[in-house]
């Protein structure tokens, strides 16, 4: 991915950047994955943690072949749509709403009353990354279009 202006990097880096402290925490803190899994009974019971475990191992494979540039941003857009996924579905179910129930200082109470905000947040890091593929995607379109126009050199032969 060619990045040009000092907008265009700093999007990239802010995307990279959550991605993978969206990765890293996904890594540390897989529970909070498991428990969004169950509670919105997405996945069976016996799937849950390797899909806990999985999600962000995805999100940083793809980061890494973005980053070495063996693949578009597609593929880093794909796996932060799944993680968007977990917490719309919960936000969808009400399950933030429940927070009376939960006892204070458990894993669901500190899930449940943080996940709003972070939901908005990856929401949005999901839409800078959608504008840097649309933005790289028309660039890369319009410089095979020009080259496709610009006449060949022509060359003299030395007499």
């Amino acid at each position: 991915m060619k990045t040009q202006g000092p907008i265009h990097h700093f999007s990239t880096y802010l995307v990279f950047a959550y991605s993978g402290t969206l990765m890293f925490k996904g890594l540390v803190f897989p529970e909070q994955h498991s428990r969004l899994l169950n509670d919105t009974n997405l996945a069976p019971c016996y799937i849950i943690e390797p899909l806990a475990f999985l999600l962000p191992m995805m999100l940083g494979v793809t980061l890494l072949l973005n980053g070495l540039a063996l693949t578009s941003l597609r593929p880093v857009i794909a796996s932060l749509a799944c993680h968007l996924l977990l917490p719309g579905i919960a936000l969808t179910q009400g399950l933030h709403l429940d927070r009376a129930n939960l006892l204070p200082g458990s894993l669901s109470s500190n899930l449940y009353s943080t996940i709003e905000p972070q939901f908005f947040i990856m929401l949005t890091v999901f839409i800078i990354a959608n504008m840097l593929h649309i933005n790289n995607k028309s660039r890369a379109t319009t410089c095979a279009h020009n080259s496709a126009t610009v006449p060949p050199i022509k060359r003299r032969n030395p007499q």
